[in-house]
C-alpha cells in the first residue's frame, strides 16, 4: 500500500507539497515553470517527455466508434476551425499514438506503484 494522495491537477500538486502537504509531486515543465512559487521546490526526477493530451476511450465504446473519432481529430488542424479548437486544449499537431513508441517508458517507470490509483476500486 502506498501512502498518496491523487491530486487532480497538476498545480493542486504543486501547491500540496509547497504548503507541506505532500512530501513530492509530479507535474510537467510548463506548468511548473508557471507557479509563483516554483524556486521553493527541487525537481528530483525528470522523466524522459511524452506526447500530451492521448485521447482514451472506455473499453465499453465500439471499435468502430473509437476509429470514427480518432479519424476526426487527427483531421482537425486542415480546417481554421479546427487549428483553433486544437489550439485552445494546446495540442499543436494531433498524431496516432502507439503505445510501446510513446508510453511504454511509463510503464517502464513503474509509476503506479507510487499512486493509489485503484485501491478502493472493484
Amino acid at each position: 500500500m502506498t501512502n498518496s494522495t491523487n491530486i487532480i491537477d497538476i498545480e493542486n500538486a504543486y501547491l500540496f507539497v509547497y504548503r507541506g502537504l505532500a512530501r513530492a509531486g509530479g507535474g510537467i515543465n510548463r506548468t511548473l515553470n508557471q507557479f509563483q512559487y516554483k524556486d521553493s521546490l527541487k525537481v528530483i526526477y525528470t522523466t524522459p517527455g511524452l506526447p500530451m493530451h492521448p485521447l482514451i476511450a472506455h473499453p465499453r465504446v465500439s471499435d468502430k466508434l473509437k476509429e470514427a473519432l480518432l479519424s476526426h481529430f487527427l483531421t482537425l488542424n486542415e480546417s481554421d476551425e479546427g487549428r483553433k479548437m486544437l489550439k485552445e486544449v494546446k495540442v499543436a499537431e494531433p498524431i496516432r499514438a502507439d503505445h510501446d513508441r510513446d508510453y511504454k517508458v511509463l510503464n517502464d517507470l513503474e509509476i503506479i506503484r507510487f499512486s493509489s490509483f485503484g485501491e478502493n476500486s472493484e
